[in-house]
């Protein structure tokens, strides 16, 4: 455990699992992405400007997983967006082999608005929604190898008759 939190003691319990999962104070945040070394960092300032020392141990540890534990308004959600910003620009990532799933659209919307003003891009080739919306996503995606249609419809206990 290092200062507020940051850890990456949890790679070792991670690393079996694909995708990696990341729980941040109510919203679990995956990050698909291969074991890296720290890249090039001669390019990642504006990327660390205003963090604290803990932020930016947690945007360039980049060594598989890491779990961030930290209270409410402590900055989990700024140092994920940064984290991604920071895989993409570095070339240690493609944003297509970034995935960070939470709980509401509202919260996937804020981290995807992040992170595009960062890099200054359009990142819907990102995996960044929710939990529903990935699940979703994927099996529209595999739907035909598992014997459905890719247009079937979801139902909600709501639209039950009884």
């Amino acid at each position: 455990m290092h200062g507020n939190g940051v850890s990456n003691r949890c790679a070792e319990q991670l690393a079996p699992r694909l995708p990696s999962s990341h729980h941040l104070n109510g919203a679990l945040y995956w990050t698909v992405l291969p074991a890296i070394d720290s890249g090039n960092p001669t390019q990642t300032a504006s990327f660390l400007d205003g963090l604290n020392p803990e932020q930016r141990e947690a945007v360039v540890q980049t060594d598989g997983p890491l779990l961030i534990l930290a209270g409410a308004g402590s900055g989990k959600t700024r140092v994920i967006a940064h984290r991604i910003a920071y895989l993409v620009s570095q070339g240690l990532s493609e944003p297509d082999r970034i995935l960070a799933v939470t709980f509401t659209n509202k919260a996937a919307e804020e981290m995807r608005a992040r992170v595009e003003a960062l890099l200054g891009v359009d990142c819907r080739q990102m995996w960044v929604s929710t939990f529903h919306a990935l699940c979703a996503r994927l099996l529209r995606r595999e739907a035909p190898h598992i014997g459905l249609s890719r247009d079937f419809v979801i139902y909600v206990s709501a639209d039950q008759l009884t």
